[in-house]
């Protein structure tokens, strides 16, 4: 029976005309017979498998079901395959999806397979801007290989076959359009992510603290956490630099996504003070700098200074000052600035905060007002020797001298306040007449600049003229006292019992550093070159070896 309705219709496609369409209207039947077996035994897309009519043949060969329902992805490369013509008679077989969704089938929409089989199978690919619910036509041609123009060319070959339409949805994947961008939020402040999507229906925002990606919640510290906007508060200092990101989901399928590149969020510390000038001290006509220590990202520093007559504090600007930012430069300090209260407002990313007030003294410059005079006294008396200096915090030096050649001297021994304004020298002697003494004075902290050096005064010291003066006066003498050169002259009267004795000099920890024998003569020449310059006694015995007198000196 089927041979000779296989002639038949051999004869009938010999002659007759197909009616070849190469697009047509989604809901066009075409003309077919499937009564003897050639029919879509089944269809499967993406794993997904559609027995149509089962093992029947549709009415006029034509089927339209509603399940299942494929959910395909744009820009996905899909494998289909099919059952046909019962297993038992070859197949050509086609496949057209609607991608553009305008109702018509078009041949660059299809996938057709290569030749005729009872299983054919091939691949069709979803374009990128594919979308929405769309139908698909399955087609089957007995011994008839189709072409894409064939999706609704009526009788093909012999016109034994079926057609079977199904509803596919392609579920456009999200695009992200606009990326989150890094940003800052100030310690324990509050900061913001965004992005913008198309065919987003919902979002997920990721954190990333250093140990992975992991799904931010909305509580305390997020909100917005499956919105397109993510929300911060209350930022710890942990959270710097941690990274985050968002992932924009299809609503048409959980799995359809895409993911923003990554932001960081970086945590800046608040702005504060935590160091500055407390007080400060200077001279006239000096400079001097106040500071200023804060954490946190500045943008100005503001210094300012009291105004009685605005009774506020106000902008400094211009002579003396100079704004270093972190610095204040006050140059050739006038008086006028003494007591002043100066500040500084630092001003950051993340807030303000303003130094306590700093007070400014500003003294004289440390010089010598009056130099110490001339003294006259005889043998034995003390001698005080006094400068007046201008200035506070003023620091004093003498020095004692012999012919302009001055060397700095300690208290011990004859000498008493070497460090203040009044010296004292005890027990003149003969062997001291002419000396100088002077005094360098000082400033200190800021106003520590060039010292200031006094005239001398001179110590005439007058000869014995009395019994009673020579009985007073030391029997043993160095000569000269203080001393800048390599020799000293110890004398002893010549009447005296040291006169066949020996001497010892001295130094300050007790150390033996010469020795000799005293010259009977009375004068004694020592070499004293091997001697640091410090301070030194010479001590006399007499011929038992008994000590008896002791001298200081200075070695210049």
């Amino acid at each position: 029976m089927r041979n000779r309705i296989l002639l038949a219709l051999f004869i009938l496609a010999t002659f007759g005309v197909r009616d070849a369409k190469a697009q047509c209207s989604t809901t066009y039947v075409p003309a077919m017979t499937c009564a003897y077996g050639d029919l879509i035994n089944s269809f499967t897309l993406n794993s997904i498998t559609s027995t149509g009519n089962g093992s029947g043949c549709a009415s006029n060969a034509y089927g339209f079901y509603t399940t299942p329902t494929w959910l395909l992805v744009p820009g996905t490369t899909y494998s289909w395959s099919a059952t046909v013509g019962g297993g038992s008679w070859s197949q050509g077989f086609g496949v057209w999806i609607d991608f553009n969704n305008n109702g018509v089938f078009e041949s660059s929409e299809g996938a057709v397979s290569s030749g005729t089989s009872t299983t054919p199978s091939g691949s069709i690919t979803i374009p990128a801007n594919a979308g929405g619910q769309v139908r698909m036509r399955t087609r089957c041609s007995y011994a008839y290989t189709f072409s894409t123009s064939d999706p609704c060319t009526d009788y093909h070959g012999f016109g034994w076959g079926e057609t079977e339409d199904y509803i596919v949805t392609i579920c456009k994947a999200p695009t992200i359009d606009v990326q989150p961008k890094d940003t800052f939020a100030c310690d324990g402040g509050g900061a913001a992510f965004m992005i913008a999507a198309t065919n987003a229906g919902s979002y997920q925002w990721q954190q990333n603290a250093g140990s992975g990606w992991t799904n931010v919640t909305n509580g305390t510290t997020f909100s917005g956490a499956t919105s397109s906007t993510l929300s911060i508060s209350n930022a710890p200092s942990t959270m710097n630099l941690a990274s985050f990101r968002c992932i924009a989901i299809a609503s048409c399928a959980n799995n359809v996504r895409d993911t923003s590149e990554p932001a960081v969020l970086t945590i800046l510390p608040n702005t504060e003070i935590v160091g500055q000038t407390i007080n400060d001290t200077s001279c006239i006509g000096l400079q001097t700098r106040l500071f200023v220590k804060n954490d946190g990202v500045i943008i100005n520093r503001r210094w300012q200074i009291w105004s009685d007559n605005d009774n506020m504090f106000v902008d400094i600007t211009g002579n003396p000052f100079v704004n270093m930012g972190d610095t204040l430069l006050i140059q050739n300090i006038p008086d006028t600035l003494n007591g002043a209260l100066i500040r500084c407002i630092v001003e950051g990313v993340c807030g303000w905060d303003t130094t306590k007030q700093i007070p400014l003294v500003v003294n004289a410059v440390p010089e010598v007002i009056t130099a110490p005079s001339d003294v006259t006294l005889d043998p034995g008396q003390v001698a005080t020797f006094q400068v007046v200096a201008a200035g506070v915090g003023v620091h004093y030096q003498w020095q004692a001298g012999y012919n302009d050649s001055f060397a700095n001297i300690n208290d011990g021994g004859i000498y008493k306040g070497v460090k203040t304004d009044r010296l004292t020298v005890y027990g003149v002697s003969r062997v001291q007449d002419g000396f100088q003494f002077r005094c360098i004075v000082k400033g200190s902290g800021s106003c520590a600049v060039e010292p200031d050096t006094s005239n001398f005064g001179v110590l005439y010291v007058n000869p014995a003229v009395s019994v009673q003066e020579m009985a007073s006066a030391n029997i043993v003498t160095v000569f000269p006292n203080p001393v800048s050169g390599n020799e000293i002259i110890v004398r002893a009267e010549h009447n005296s019992q040291f006169v066949a004795g020996e001497y010892k000099i001295v130094d300050k920890l007790g150390k033996v550093v010469s020795t000799g024998k005293l010259n009977p003569t009375g004068n004694t020449t020592v070499n004293i070159s091997n001697l640091a310059s410090d301070i030194y006694t010479v001590q006399v015995y007499d011929e038992n070896n008994v000590k008896s007198r002791a001298v200081r000196f200075t070695r210049l």
